[in-house]
């Protein structure tokens, strides 16, 4: 089973992902910001292998948590690519708002397969 960190300060979209990627079999994490992110993380012992970022606060939080979890992935999420700078050293992909249900999990299980890849 896989562990997901999702971090979106959009409280529907968190419950209604998060519940769908439940029962797609997932660990999932909820968090509204980078306090609560690593608050979450610090309260599980397995390792996260996946964070659901949105990418206005992102890529701050992607390094902090690639400190901790080298192996992690993220799949950031927003309305645009921009980054202001790109993650050294992480594993990532991006999927654009509004997003369906089925195009996240698509996206979620083409990061953990090139993450398994190498």
């Amino acid at each position: 089973m896989n562990t997901i960190l999702f971090v979106e300060d959009e409280h529907a979209s968190r419950a209604v992902f998060g519940e769908f990627l439940r029962n797609e079999g997932f660990t999932v994490l909820e968090a509204a910001d980078i306090t609560e992110a690593t608050d979450a993380c610090r309260e599980v012992s397995e390792p996260v292998d996946l964070s659901i970022i949105d990418i206005k606060s992102g890529t701050h939080l992607a390094r902090r948590l690639a400190e901790r979890y080298p192996h992690m992935s993220v799949l950031f999420i927003g309305d645009s690519e921009e980054m202001s700078q790109r993650p050294p050293r992480i594993k990532y992909g991006y999927l654009r708002k509004p997003f369906t249900a089925k195009a996240l999990l698509k996206s979620i299980r083409a990061l953990i397969r090139s993450a398994v890849a190498t």
